[in-house]
């Protein structure tokens, strides 16, 4: 090989390595819709539309929850409760392997934040401050009709901004900043135990004595649901498994939900059981004994989320249906989306065994259930794509001679329908009159700038979502500054699709 041979050779290496740090991996974990008691509304990203919050979506940047008159909601992301009592909104400014942003307009928030990681940033902001969570611990943010907010440290440490300083709150203190910051802030004694906080704190109690953590990571989101609805046994084959209790003769995994479509993953499934999102996330399903069971793999820090862990199928009888079945212990996921070959490792890694995920397609792996016609699951196409039950609409097919069946990542000439971009499989108009419409227009103060774009948006599903309002916040050390007065920022920094991507832009105030 020439010496000009060795460097074209050298640089077309670099070229190509370049090219795949710049695809996009999603993030590795999301939040999860665990708890709603009474009138809970959700927005997601993808469409400018208001339907019912609905149990197991997963949650991500762009998206928007409001709790009614009496109402109270709860999702976790990885180990950390986020909590909403009534009258509460709340959005994902960001929200990704190190960043969680959430904008607060109206209401009462409470976080418990069970870990924070070197790098890692908990963010909450709202029209009058943004509050950043220092330490692990328990937090409560209020936000009044008028925009005030109050924050209060149970445990940990935060930093709240306001004009031009930032202050830290340590355990046992409360702040009050007024929205426009002229009032300054005031800092004191914690407020005493109210019924919300009592609520909040029976729920940390009982994620404190949760058995499955033994199994499974508490950042594995959805852990906290397995001790209530299952019992955990060791396989010899497979190690420890999670076996659900209650379920109906001829269950099947991925069997009595619906599928939504969710950028960036695609279809996406959305489980019907209070325990299901964790096993249909992550791990693998086997049959053992004549029953279903959960294998999470080998314990570990570092779990992926993952839309469904399926194989989708077609042959013979599923010509104009779409069908599907569990990945088995060993089966390698391969992602239907834009991922690097590093994310595809870091996905499977520990529960299959060795495969090439820079070359390797679904068409290249023998799936332990993919002759197993008892494990598969057949729909209409049309009922998939409008994301009804599949309970109900299930079709129960004949035998197909395995040298007929088809597997793909993703099914096959399905379009998503406006139904399948929302939480709920049905549209509920209610949904959108009962979130008061001046939140839209109410500007947060943000320490981080939101750096995602919004997912994108399915052709033909509506218009483009709405955009964050955003107004800058001092960026202090976590302290009064001493090095003279930090000048307010006086734009307001604007989100806008220009040359083929989402930016932000300072606009005046």
């Amino acid at each position: 090989m020439s010496y000009n041979t060795k460097i074209i050779s050298v640089l077309l290496v670099a070229l190509f390595a370049a090219a795949g740090s710049l695809l996009a991996d999603p993030a590795a974990r999301v939040g999860r819709v665990n708890y709603l008691s009474g009138d809970v509304s959700f927005h997601p990203s993808s469409v400018d539309e208001w339907t019912d919050a609905a149990l197991n979506y997963p949650i991500g940047v762009g998206d928007e929850l409001w709790t009614g008159d009496g109402a109270r909601a709860e999702l976790h992301v990885g180990s950390t409760a986020v909590r909403l009592d009534s009258d509460t909104s709340l959005s994902f400014l960001s929200l990704d392997d190190t960043v969680a942003q959430m904008s607060v307009a109206r209401g009462s928030l409470n976080v418990r934040l069970r870990r924070l990681d070197a790098g890692d940033t908990w963010e909450i902001d709202t029209p009058g401050t943004s509050v950043m969570l220092k330490e692990a611990g328990s937090y409560r943010v209020d936000v009044d009709p008028s925009g005030a907010t109050g924050v209060t440290v149970r445990s940990g440490q935060a930093e709240v901004s306001s004009g031009q300083y930032a202050y830290p709150l340590y355990a046992g203190q409360s702040a009050r900043i007024t929205a426009d910051t002229s009032g300054g802030i005031a800092i004191g004694e914690a407020a005493s135990v109210d019924d919300w906080d009592t609520w909040c704190a029976a729920r940390d109690a009982h994620e404190d004595s949760v058995a499955s953590v033994r199994y499974v990571p508490r950042a594995m989101t959805g852990y906290e649901d397995l001790d209530a609805y299952g019992t955990w046994s060791v396989d010899a084959d497979y190690g420890e498994v999670w076996a659900p209790a209650g379920v109906p003769a001829g269950w099947a995994p991925y069997r009595d939900g619906h599928w939504a479509w969710i950028a960036p993953w695609g279809w996406t499934w959305i489980d019907r059981a209070p325990w299901g999102f964790a096993p249909f996330h992550y791990g693998r399903w086997a049959r053992i004994r004549g029953a279903w069971m959960w294998a999470p793999g080998p314990r570990t820090t570092v779990v992926v989320y993952a839309p469904a862990l399926v194989v989708f199928v077609g042959a013979g009888p599923t010509e104009g249906n779409v069908g599907w079945f569990p990945l088995g212990p060993r089966d390698p996921y391969i992602p239907p989306y834009t991922a690097t070959i590093a994310y595809r490792q870091r996905i499977n890694v520990g529960r299959t065994g060795a495969f090439d995920f820079g070359r390797i397609t679904v068409a290249d792996v023998h799936y332990m259930y993919r002759d197993d016609v008892e494990a598969h699951t057949l729909v209409p196409r049309l009922a998939f794509a409008r994301s009804e039950q599949v309970r109900d609409v299930r079709i129960v097919a004949g035998r197909v001679p395995p040298a007929q069946i088809r597997v793909s990542a993703a099914p096959a000439g399905v379009v998503a329908q406006r139904e399948s971009l929302l939480a709920a499989p049905i549209r509920v108009p209610a949904a959108a009159a009962r979130v008061p419409a001046q939140l839209y227009q109410r500007p947060v103060v943000v320490r981080t700038t939101p750096e995602r774009r919004p997912p994108a948006v399915v052709p033909g599903a509506g218009p483009q979502p709405r955009q964050p309002q955003v107004r800058t916040a001092p960026q202090g050390p976590g302290r009064e500054t001493t090095n003279g007065p930090q000048p307010q920022n006086k734009t307001v920094k604007k989100r806008v699709y220009r040359d083929g991507q989402w930016v932000w832009i300072e606009v005046a105030e």
